[in-house]
């Protein structure tokens, strides 16, 4: 693949005459204070937000397009029917095929939450799986793995990633936890 830099955005461009037998894995962390974007192999847009981490291949290769995440990012998915893209933020598993949410999963927080802007993804942990439709959020409690959904203004959890923050009726500690970060 041929890596473009540019200032706060990083590109893959597969190189269609040396295709891979198998895949390289990069990383990338983002520091207290920051976000950063990137275009991965496959067309797939990223957003990292503060204090985050995404584990990714330079060129996918296989069934399935997997990438692990620590912390949050928002994810616009290349359209692949025959190969899902697949988020792993530890238990929390996140299936897609096309479309655009947010995933918040700090490790120190007490909730892995996705959110659902358009499209349809498939959470799963610990034998549960449920679908999402636009406008929903799931929510997964880290001591119990116990999956739940419930609709939501989605601007609210994704507006970071175009330099916004809002805050409606939220608890003083989540609002604390996201402008710490910054």
């Amino acid at each position: 693949a041929t890596l473009v830099g540019e200032v706060g955005r990083l590109s893959y461009e597969p190189r269609p005459d040396s295709m891979s037998l198998r895949e390289v894995r990069h990383k990338i962390y983002t520091m207290a204070g920051g976000d950063y974007s990137l275009v991965l192999g496959d067309g797939t847009r990223v957003w990292l937000n503060a204090e985050s981490e995404l584990e990714y291949p330079v060129q996918f290769v296989g069934k399935e397009r997997v990438v692990k995440l620590k912390g949050e990012a928002y994810f616009e998915v290349a359209k692949n029917e025959s190969s899902p893209f697949i988020i792993e933020s530890g238990e929390h598993v996140v299936r897609v095929l096309g479309t655009a949410f947010g995933i918040r999963a700090y490790p120190e927080e007490k909730e892995i939450s996705t959110t659902l802007e358009y499209g349809s993804v498939k959470v799963m942990t610990a034998g549960q799986e449920l679908l999402l439709t636009p406008g929903k959020q799931s929510r997964m409690d880290l001591l119990t793995h116990r999956l739940r959904v419930k609709a939501v203004n989605t601007s609210l959890y994704t507006a970071w990633h175009s330099g916004k923050f809002i805050f409606i009726d939220q608890s003083l500690e989540d609002i604390l936890n996201t402008l710490s970060r910054w």
